[in-house]
């Protein structure tokens, strides 16, 4: 009984870590792109104040 809560308790932490590492990558990955490209997504035609810009371009 013990053994196999072992076991399985392994595999899910294992699951859960691997897990958590791939999606604060893919994070990382999308801020760094949101910062090189700061609001290109949203209403590029309009004039842009000192705010609309991330922290790192003022």
């Amino acid at each position: 009984m013990w053994e196999k809560f072992k076991e399985i308790h392994f595999k899910i932490s294992r699951y859960f870590s691997y897990t958590f590492a791939i999606l604060s990558v893919a994070g990382s990955i999308l801020i760094a792109i949101w910062e090189i490209n700061p609001l290109y997504t949203f209403e590029r035609k309009k004039n842009k104040r000192i705010d609309d810009y991330p922290l790192s371009f003022r």
